[in-house]
């Protein structure tokens, strides 16, 4: 009988504890820390969901996803926070690779995620990285 209130205890506990790590790198498409032109700025902490601490003092509301999002919103969030932080524009932002920590249920639904960068930004002429090309000479402007 002590051991099945332990196990209990022990799983009421634990229930929203479990956590899990992933890297995401980055692709041929898009620039990297190690190219020339890039001026590392430091590491950018973006969160959202259970355990993420608002600006004002709270907590966020926990999420309740059957899956992890897609990386897309991991990078978007850094991107955004990034900016935010160093006072530069988001299309001026370089990404490393991104340690995304997840906190979920035992069953498996994510109640939040905390992703981490080493960020950078583009300081090359025409340092933005995500502007259209310049449209050729011989078209009418």
């Amino acid at each position: 009988m002590p051991s099945l209130i332990l196990a209990l205890l022990l799983l009421l506990l634990t229930a929203c504890s479990v956590t899990k790590s992933s890297l995401y790198h980055g692709t041929a498409q898009t620039p990297t820390l190690q190219e020339a032109g890039v001026t590392i700025l430091g590491e950018v902490t973006a969160c959202q969901g259970g355990f993420c601490k608002k600006a004002d003092g709270g907590y966020e509301w926990p999420l309740s996803l059957p899956q992890p999002p897609p990386a897309y919103t991991y990078q978007r969030a850094i991107q955004q926070k990034a900016a935010k932080q160093f006072g530069i524009p988001e299309s001026e932002i370089v990404l490393g690779e991104m340690a995304v920590g997840y906190h979920a249920e035992m069953i498996g639904t994510i109640r939040g995620w905390e992703a981490t960068a080493l960020v950078g930004r583009k300081t090359t002429p025409g340092a933005a990285v995500n502007a259209a090309p310049e449209a050729p000479s011989w078209l009418p402007r």
